[in-house]
C-alpha cells in the first residue's frame, strides 16, 4: 500500500511536468502548422507570403502566447500543493561572480565539445549535414539586417529567459522531490528533446543538466539564464560571422580559402578566428576545470537524494512510466524524426 502511494505521488510529479510541455506543442505545432499553410496558399503578392512576418509570427506565438499559458497552467491549476512561486526564483545567487564565471566556462565549453564530436557521427547516422541548427529561413542574404534581428533577438534574448522560467523554475523544481540529481537529468534530456532537432537534442540536454546544476547551487534564475546567455551568444556570433563569409568557407581548396578570406574580408576573417579560438580555449578550459571539480569533490555533488525512499533507478522507472510521459516521449520522438 505505501509503495503504491509512491508510485502515485512519483507519477503525479511526472505528469505535471509532462502536462507543460504536450500544451506547449498542442499549440505549438497548430499553430505553426496554420502559418505555414497560410505561406503556401496565399494569393501572389500578399502579405502573408512574407517569410519575415511568418517567421515574425512563429516567434510571438512563442514567447507572448504559448510559454504564459503554460505559467498560468501550472501555476494557478498545478501548483496547489507544493506552493512554488516564480518570483522565488529571481533572488541574489548564493554563490560569487568567479564561481558563476568558472561554471558557465564548464557548461559552455564541455557541451559545445560535445556538440563538436557528435556532429560527425550524426551526419554519418542521418546522412545529411546537420551543422544548420537553428533555422534561417527568415534570412535572404547576408546582408539583410531585419531577418538578423529576427533570428537574434529570440535565439540570444527571449530564449534564455522564458526557457529557464520554464525548464529551471518551473519543471526542475517540480521534479526536485524526485532527488535533485535525477530531476537534472529528467529535466536536462526533456529539454534536449524539447527541441525536436538531432543536431541539438544531445547538445541540449547536458546544457540542460548543467544549468539544472547551476541552479541547485545558487538558487537564482537570473544566474542560471546568464550562463544560457553566454551560450546561445557565442553559438549565434559564430553562424553569424560564417554567413557573412558566404560561398568562400565552402571552397575545397583550404590554402585558397584562407587566402580568400584574409585578402576579401579581413575583418570577418580575423573575427571568426577570434571566436572559434575562443571556442577553442573554453572547450578546453570548460573540461579541463570540470575534470578538477570531479577529482577535488571525489565526484560528489552534495546533492539531496529527494523525498521517496526508492534508488535512483526505481524512481527514474516509476517516473517515466507516467501515463502523461509516455505520450510526451512518444510525441517528442514523432516530431524529432518526422520529415
Amino acid at each position: 500500500m505505501v509503495n503504491k502511494q509512491i508510485n502515485k505521488q512519483i507519477r503525479s510529479i511526472s505528469n505535471r511536468s509532462s502536462l507543460l510541455l504536450l500544451i506547449f506543442f498542442a499549440i505549438d505545432v497548430p499553430l505553426k502548422a496554420l502559418l505555414r499553410y497560410v505561406y503556401n496558399y496565399a494569393p501572389y503578392g500578399s502579405v502573408w507570403q512574407n517569410e519575415k512576418l511568418i517567421f515574425l509570427l512563429m516567434e510571438v506565438g512563442n514567447y507572448a502566447i504559448i510559454f504564459p499559458v503554460v505559467f498560468l497552467v501550472y501555476y494557478k491549476c498545478l501548483n496547489r500543493k507544493n506552493g512554488l512561486h516564480l518570483k522565488d526564483t529571481f533572488q541574489k545567487s548564493r554563490r560569487s561572480k568567479g564561481w558563476l564565471l568558472k561554471w558557465t566556462v564548464i557548461a559552455v565549453g564541455v557541451t559545445q565539445l560535445l556538440h563538436y564530436i557528435m556532429l560527425p557521427l550524426l551526419n554519418m547516422i542521418f546522412q545529411k549535414n546537420l551543422s544548420g541548427g537553428i533555422s534561417l529561413a527568415a534570412i535572404n542574404g547576408k546582408d539583410d539586417f531585419l531577418g538578423w534581428i529576427l533570428y537574434g533577438v529570440p535565439c540570444i534574448l527571449c530564449a534564455p529567459f522564458f526557457e529557464e522560467l520554464l525548464f529551471r523554475a518551473t519543471i526542475f523544481r517540480n521534479n526536485e522531490p524526485m532527488g535533485q540529481l535525477l530531476a537534472s537529468v529528467v529535466t536536462g534530456v526533456a529539454f534536449g528533446l524539447w527541441h525536436t532537432n538531432i543536431n541539438q537534442t544531445f547538445f541540449a540536454a547536458l546544457m540542460g543538466v548543467f544549468l539544472c546544476l547551476i541552479y541547485i547551487k545558487t538558487r537564482s534564475i537570473m544566474s542560471v539564464m546568464f550562463v544560457h546567455f553566454a551560450n546561445n551568444l557565442l553559438s549565434c556570433a559564430l553562424t553569424f560571422v560564417r554567413a557573412q563569409l558566404g560561398t568562400i568557407l565552402s571552397a575545397s581548396d583550404k590554402e585558397f580559402m584562407i587566402e580568400a578570406m584574409f585578402d576579401k574580408q579581413t575583418g570577418l576573417a580575423i573575427t571568426l578566428t577570434l571566436i572559434i579560438l575562443l571556442t577553442i580555449g573554453v572547450m578546453i578550459a570548460g573540461l579541463t576545470m570540470f575534470i578538477v571539480e570531479l577529482v577535488k569533490t571525489k565526484g560528489r555533488l552534495g546533492l539531496s537524494k529527494g523525498e521517496f525512499p526508492y534508488n535512483a533507478r526505481k524512481k527514474a522507472f516509476v517516473f517515466l512510466s507516467a501515463p502523461l510521459t509516455i505520450l510526451l516521449i512518444v510525441v517528442l520522438i514523432v516530431l524529432t524524426f518526422a520529415p
